[in-house]
């Protein structure tokens, strides 16, 4: 496998070569001298797979998305089609492999005339016995597999597993028609995202040529098409930068010729700042710095209570793309601060709009996607917020289902060892009640164990004494007052806050009698 993985690597056959690396990187023993180098190439191989294929996959469903609903559904039927048949072929082959290396094992352990190889009867029964045992499998995934049509189905759905290996279920879904047409796009929207992939595969393909493989001609050809196909992209300037960057360590282009493309169509992008000034990374690091602490200040305000202070500031960066992403930061943290000047139980208009306003300038950020879970979590339930100082208007419902929650700070170490022997509690004290432990991030510092759940606050607190009292699975763990028991509602609203202080005070006053 490494012989042939390094033939066609020089060959610049990247996509046969990976399927060998792949094989050998899995059998490779570390004391292999060249262990390293085989993960390496592996790794850089298979992420340049990645991206040829999300690619051709995109523009095969960009070019089907074009035809006739009767076009499509053709076309989807021919490639269920020809995927059975490649099944089919599939099958067979493991199944002369299976023989060969069943036949191969008997002639290594056995001599003369009674060996089974030369007896048709002992054969054919000894085979039988052997499908019967082991089925049709290999000792490795097919990964030799070159039809495009068959990679586009493994990509929108389909499966690399046999039928034997398949639940019916699966199999009647890898072979209906619907599982494929779905992901043909069909509005604009969908074709924008689909140019997405593209356009970030094409950009991934050039770095990977370029950073891992050094192969600055292939680097060229990608970036040249991203250019080519998406003039308007964001990631344009950063391709005729790479292309800049070839031509300095490369005779494969004119880097002259595309720094003066990028000064001219994108000057004021970060790209044509680090060809202007050679110390932009630096200057840019320390700026982003003094943008850090001084959101750390504002953050600090809004923990204090000052939201007003927060709101003004947000107002005053809100236009300022510059910032990058302390500007979502800080509309996010304005509508957190509307909501606590305004509860949504009071009014939940205020901090409903002050969300999707983040949403919508921040949309494809991770604050917009936390904004988008918040605003989901709020419409969802009828959540509470505008805890401050200790004191908290969560719903006190003793009788709908309860969660046990137990705080973690990040900073004292992994929350695994904690999960862990929180299961172990479970299994050993409450092994009937088919208890689930699952984890979730609070806020950037405290992460929650949860375990569910309880019909109502009086078995949750039959839990939580429990716990408190436990003298062996979670002894180091139950010291301090980091736990407690909470309803459905109010954790949605604990999400909201991100602070568990003021549902303790609520816990302690309302449930600790």
């Amino acid at each position: 496998y490494l012989r042939l993985a390094d033939l066609f690597f020089e060959d610049k056959n990247y996509e046969v070569a990976q399927a060998y690396y792949d094989s050998t990187a899995r059998v490779v023993l570390k004391k292999h001298p060249q262990h390293d180098i085989i993960k390496a190439k592996n790794k850089s191989l298979t992420t340049l797979v990645e991206n040829m294929r999300q690619i051709a996959l995109q523009d095969s469903l960009q070019r089907i998305g074009k035809l006739s609903k009767e076009e499509q559904e053709q076309v989807v039927l021919e490639i269920i089609e020809r995927l059975k048949a490649e099944e089919e072929r599939v099958r067979e082959e493991r199944l002369q492999k299976q023989i060969q290396d069943a036949m191969l094992l008997a002639n290594n352990a056995g001599k003369g005339g009674k060996f089974w190889v030369y007896n048709p009867q002992l054969k054919s029964s000894g085979f039988a016995e052997f499908k019967k045992k082991w089925g049709d499998r290999e000792k490795e995934d097919n990964w030799r597999r070159s039809n495009k049509a068959e990679v586009m189905m493994v990509s929108m759905g389909g499966s690399d597993q046999d039928e034997e290996d398949s639940t019916s279920a699966e199999v009647a879904e890898r072979y209906n028609p619907q599982t494929y047409l779905k992901n043909i796009p069909q509005t604009a929207e969908d074709y924008e995202k689909s140019n997405a992939l593209i356009i970030k595969a094409i950009y991934g393909e050039g770095v990977v040529y370029k950073d891992e493989l050094k192969d600055y001609k292939e680097a060229t050809n990608s970036f040249k098409e991203l250019i080519r196909r998406f003039p308007d992209a964001g990631l344009t300037p950063a391709a005729i930068y790479q292309l800049y960057r070839v031509g300095s360590l490369s005779s494969a282009v004119n880097a002259e010729q595309y720094k003066s493309l990028l000064l001219a169509e994108f000057p004021t992008s970060q790209y044509a700042q680090l060809i202007v000034d050679p110390n932009y990374l630096e200057k840019r690091k320390k700026e982003q710095d003094k943008l850090k602490d001084e959101y750390r200040e504002y953050f600090k305000e809004y923990k204090r209570g000052n939201y007003q202070a927060v709101i003004l500031k947000a107002n005053e960066v809100a236009a300022d793309t510059t910032m990058g992403e302390f500007r979502c930061q800080y509309l996010y943290l304005k509508a957190l601060s509307i909501g606590r000047i305004t509860p949504p139980v009071v009014n939940p208009e205020p901090f409903e709009k002050a969300l999707t306003d983040v949403i919508r300038m921040c949309r494809s950020t991770e604050v917009g996607k936390e904004a988008q879970k918040t605003l989901d979590l709020m419409k969802n339930q009828t959540t509470v917020t505008g805890a401050d100082e200790g004191e908290s208007t969560y719903i006190y419902e003793s009788g709908t289902p309860h969660f046990f929650i137990y705080v973690h700070d990040k900073s004292t170490g992994s929350i695994n060892p904690i999960k862990m022997s929180v299961s172990n509690f479970n299994g050993n004290s409450f092994s009937s009640k088919g208890l689930v432990t699952s984890s979730n991030f609070l806020n950037t510092t405290k992460q929650l164990i949860m375990v569910k759940s309880f019909a109502t606050k009086n078995e949750a607190m039959d839990y939580f004494i429990a716990f408190k009292v436990n003298k062996t699975s979670v002894k180091r763990y139950n010291k301090e007052d980091n736990f407690f028991v909470i309803s459905g509602k109010n954790y949605a609203s604990l999400l909201i806050e991100k602070e568990e202080a003021a549902y303790q005070a609520f816990f302690i006053k309302n449930y600790m009698d």
